[in-house]
């Protein structure tokens, strides 16, 4: 091929073309078989054709960020998650998130990291790569090689298609539903406006998906940098920091009595038990949010600061209150949840808080052992990959529905609530108490609004059919037939 200012790999015309016949069949598989089915085998098939570039130069070691290998690892581990587990949080917004983390390790891969936390930081310059793609086509089908490879690739069709023909009568003829499979694939029933759309959006995505690839491989080595930044006003930082602080310990000192007086306190008080419980767990959850940022904006300058240490003594002060606040939030949830039963949106808070309160641990740490922005933002990344990992690894709905028969045993007035249980996604089919739930009932119920449910999604899920199957969904379907 031409020299063209591209990565050197992309030039060898056998690499080229194995990335280019990738893109298309990622494309195809994407739009004709992928979409047409749940989350399942389709998925991880997509996934892994997604990744087949980025894999193969790893296996090569040719990638310069180091660090891509273990986002490789968490990506992996995120899409077999979804292939076993069936709540919302990994069927609809994990696939999202594997995605972006999916495109984050082509971007920068070929990026010099001399920190893990810079392997999540956007590389706007790739915008300026994403025409390289232009030369490559125009390399990878240039005029000028040998035109007998035409007549070689027809030959190779023309003697292709009759063998490819008899295989496929008689491996149709040996499986009903592989002939099923055969069948919706030569499918001669068009419908023109698919026909126009997937002629449309097949070369679209192969070459967006070659601009992705090229211009991420093409990037140049220089390492990435957080931008040069200015220090602020220790005046500024004293006075926001010293109002903040009053704010919390005010907060804090009306709140001590409820968060170590224990529930026959709060009882004993005027304040009603439920609405002490309902009111504040969410608003304290945003309190320890954007306190986090605010910190974090004044850690980020802290290290180039010339007067920092009673800025220092102020943040720690204001971040061990914080993680106050978000005890005092966690003890809202626990007082909620032991009223009402547990929810996903409820243990998604509780766990969001300890992550947090983890995060604050190690940048008061870090302020007392004097360690930089840049460490800090190391160990946060790292944090933020293990708990996504962990959380995406949790069977939360088996554990909604399991405190709830726990709560219904101890406490026979505790109502369960079914509108919301039958909501759950299978994985609860082998921790229901038949003892406590009407088994008729609760199979109408959870399949009648299941299949509403899901029918507004794509379709109801075909264990029978491979690319539809999906390991978690289709073990668990055998205990609701028990």
């Amino acid at each position: 091929m031409k020299n063209i200012d591209i990565y050197i790999p992309l030039r060898i015309p056998k690499f080229a073309w194995l990335l280019f016949i990738v893109a298309v069949i990622t494309a195809l598989w994407s739009d004709l078989v992928m979409m047409e089915y749940n989350i399942g085998v389709s998925y991880l098939i997509f996934n892994f054709m997604f990744l087949a570039p980025i894999i193969l130069l790893i296996k090569q070691n040719m990638i310069k960020n180091q660090y891509s290998k273990f986002l490789l690892f968490v990506i992996l581990f995120l899409s077999f998650d979804t292939f076993y587990y069936n709540n919302n949080f990994v069927q609809y917004f994990l696939p999202l998130i594997i995605f972006f983390l999916m495109i984050l390790v082509y971007t920068n891969s070929m990026k010099k990291a001399e920190n893990f936390y810079e392997l999540f930081l956007v590389d706007i310059s790739i915008f300026s790569r994403i025409l390289f793609v232009i030369p490559f086509l125009k390399n990878l089908f240039a005029l000028d090689i040998d035109k007998t490879i035409y007549q070689r690739v027809g030959k190779g069709i023309f003697i292709t298609i009759p063998i490819m023909f008899t295989f496929i009568i008689l491996l149709g003829a040996s499986d009903e539903n592989f002939a099923r499979f055969l069948s919706n694939i030569f499918s001669f029933n068009i419908n023109i406006e698919e026909f126009i759309s997937k002629t449309i959006k097949i070369p679209i995505f192969t070459l967006l998906f070659l601009a992705l690839v090229i211009s991420s491989f093409s990037a140049h080595s220089k390492k990435q940098s957080l931008a040069k930044i200015s220090g602020l006003d220790i005046v500024v930082v004293g006075i926001v920091s010293g109002m903040v602080n009053l704010l919390f310990l005010t907060f804090i000192l009306f709140q001590l009595p409820y968060l170590f007086g224990g529930e026959e306190f709060i009882k004993e008080s005027s304040i009603n038990y439920a609405q002490y419980a309902r009111d504040g767990f969410f608003e304290l959850s945003m309190v320890m949010t954007l306190s986090s940022l605010i910190m974090l904006y004044i850690f980020k300058r802290l290290y180039i600061s010339t007067s920092q240490n009673i800025i220092k003594v102020l943040q720690i002060i204001l971040a061990i209150e914080v993680v106050i606040i978000g005890f005092s939030s966690l003890n809202k949830m626990f007082v909620y949840q032991n009223i009402y039963g547990a929810t996903g949106l409820r243990y998604y808070v509780e766990w969001f808080t300890y992550f947090l309160i983890i995060l604050l641990i190690v940048y008061i740490t870090f302020l007392i052992i004097k360690k930089n922005y840049k460490n800090f933002l190391n160990y946060t990344a790292v944090i933020s990959m293990v708990a996504l990992m962990i959380i995406s690894s949790i069977n939360i709905d088996k554990m909604i529905i399991l405190n709830h028969q726990q709560k219904q045993q101890k406490d026979k007035s505790f109502k369960l609530n079914y509108n919301y249980l039958t909501l759950l996604s299978i994985d609860i089919a082998d921790s229901i108490d038949y003892k406590i739930f009407d088994k008729s009932k609760l199979l109408q119920d959870y399949k009648y609004r299941r299949k509403n449910w899901i029918d507004t999604q794509k379709t109801l899920r075909d264990c029978s059919n491979i690319f539809d199957f999906h390991l978690g969904y289709c073990v668990k379907k055998g205990y609701l037939n028990k």
